[in-house]
């Protein structure tokens, strides 16, 4: 359904919603290690989360840039859907190209994640 920046994308979502690494693993139905992996931004000087006595919390810097990742998950649903449904009309090229590049340049670039 997804491709790897988008599991990123998520995993940093869903961390940030429950605190907790092993819950987001648990509901993303990927190991403990999977998400932490996915969620530690190469980028120096750029943390996500730090830890706290039971979990995990954001950063300032990653609360800024939580909101970017919700709306292109968001985003990337909603082409998605318009995609699959026959009835709608197609998408602009604009619209999908701008959403490939934002998910898989600039978002991974902030990140310090590798683009595909």
């Amino acid at each position: 359904f997804m491709d790897s920046n988008l599991d990123k994308y998520l995993a940093f979502i869903k961390t940030a919603e429950y605190g907790s690494i092993s819950k987001s693993a648990e509901s993303l139905n990927y190991s403990q290690s999977a998400v932490s992996k996915m969620i530690i931004g190469k980028r120096p000087g750029i943390s996500l989360f730090k830890r706290v006595k039971y979990g995990v919390a954001l950063t300032d810097d990653a609360k800024q840039i939580l909101p970017y990742a919700q709306n292109m998950i968001s985003e990337y649903i909603g082409l998605n859907k318009r995609f699959l449904d026959k009835k709608e009309q197609k998408i602009s090229y604009f619209e999908a190209f701008f959403c490939f590049f934002v998910l898989n340049f600039a978002l991974p670039l902030l990140f310090g994640w590798s683009a595909v």
